[in-house]
């Protein structure tokens, strides 16, 4: 089972504590921030029917959890910085226990990182007019990709990508050229604003809803 579920009255208790404790903070943990981790633990423990134990197992799973989550598509992280998470991934169960959530924000930081990789690579495509006659294809299951070994490989994902969805706007909403390149342009900008506003408040809970 990949994730805990809690009783809907439980999970309410759980938000609504993270809401009152951790408020807008600052991009560095506090102890606000420390203390809100432990305590959800305890409700998990306590709060679930089944009484689960956040145990080694479940830390794998909430690990691979939070990189699905962050980039479900795989096309952002590479595998070399998946592989580099997930050795950490058995001690979350006991770094949460003392409050430490260092491991969200190294893994945030690093998504960061590669969000504006590819948003400038986005950038330079759409200054670039697309070859709509190459018959080419691109897997839109994550289930049956690996993430990039390297960046020319996620750059590769992202070219096919954005040609895609220019493809989608000419075809589909029957967009000119400078509209489609238009629209994607702050398609891709209002994504790249949306993960830079992300606060501590934030990824404390998308970190512990995984």
């Amino acid at each position: 089972m990949p994730r805990v579920a809690l009783r809907p009255v439980v999970l309410i208790a759980v938000l609504a504590l993270m809401a009152v404790i951790v408020g807008a903070q600052a991009p560095a943990p506090q102890p606000e921030e420390q203390e809100t981790a432990r305590i959800v633990v305890e409700l998990l423990e306590r709060g679930h029917m089944a009484r689960p134990v956040i145990d080694d197992d479940i830390a794998v799973k909430w690990c691979d959890n939070f990189l699905k989550d962050l980039d479900p598509a795989k096309q952002y992280f590479l595998k070399a910085d998946v592989v580099e998470f997930k050795k950490e991934a058995k001690t979350l169960d006991d770094q949460v226990r003392e409050g430490n959530i260092d491991f969200a924000r190294k893994v945030f930081d690093r998504f960061l990182v590669r969000q504006d990789e590819r948003f400038k690579t986005q950038m330079d495509l759409l200054k670039k007019k697309p070859d709509f006659t190459v018959d080419e294809s691109l897997t839109d299951d994550p289930e049956k990709l690996d993430y990039p070994v390297d960046k020319a490989e996620a750059d590769e994902r992202c070219r096919k990508k954005v040609k895609l969805d220019l493809l989608v706007a000419k075809v589909v909403e029957e967009l000119d050229e400078p509209e489609s390149i238009r629209k994607c342009t702050i398609r891709y900008r209002d994504r790249n604003r949306m993960w830079h506003q992300v606060d501590t408040s934030d990824l404390l809970q998308y970190y512990l809803t995984a």
